[in-house]
């Protein structure tokens, strides 16, 4: 918009100019009409490459704000996925550390991660433009699969001795704590994008 605006300062100061110089040159009445002729065609040309200029402009704000709020949109998605994993974590590692549980119990919440690391192995990394997004996602993926995989021997040792049973408390604590610092990871981008868009 300021640019249109010194487009026409500049225009008008060139009428001016030369309304000045033609009044000196003492033009007759039908030079007079051709120069405000020329002029006045000069002047809509400039006019119409501005507007386009503004509507192209306008067009790029638009396509910018719109790939803006798809990026996030997606850093979103990955969060939601990242944290569910990280809260499922959690339900396995106070089921698996309370003694009066069996580990077959633990089987609804082996099913609720396995759908949780299948969404995560569906998230296009590529589409991310920071690195530390692609490393959230690409480090959860991993550790959402131990942590399945650790839910799973678990599901199939029932009768598992105390020492086991703690190992496997500490590898799903492992586990939910990379989940859950990933989760931090796309949450304070997600942050900084709604402070930026905004």
């Amino acid at each position: 918009m300021r640019k249109i605006w010194i487009g026409a300062a500049v225009f008008v100061v060139t009428c001016i100019a030369g309304a000045v110089w033609g009044y000196k040159l003492d033009l007759t009445s039908d030079k007079w009409a051709s120069w405000v002729q020329a002029v006045g065609s000069i002047g809509a040309i400039l006019a119409a490459a501005g507007v386009v200029v503004s509507q192209h402009e306008l067009e790029l704000a638009r396509v910018r704000r719109e790939s803006a709020a798809k990026l996030q949109q997606m850093y979103e998605a990955a969060f939601q996925i990242v944290g569910g994993a990280a809260q499922i974590g959690a339900k396995a590692a106070s089921w698996a550390g309370n003694q009066g549980q069996l580990m077959a119990d633990l089987e609804p919440v082996h099913y609720e991660l396995s759908v949780l690391v299948d969404a995560l192995h569906k998230i296009d990394v590529m589409k991310f433009d920071r690195f530390i997004a692609i490393e959230a996602a690409l480090v959860a993926k991993v550790a959402g699969g131990r942590l399945l995989r650790s839910l799973a021997h678990a599901i199939a040792s029932p009768g598992m001795k105390n020492e086991d049973r703690e190992h496997l408390l500490t590898a799903i604590g492992d586990r939910n704590a990379e989940l859950k610092q990933r989760a931090q990871a796309l949450d304070a981008i997600i942050q900084e994008l709604k402070k930026s868009n905004s």
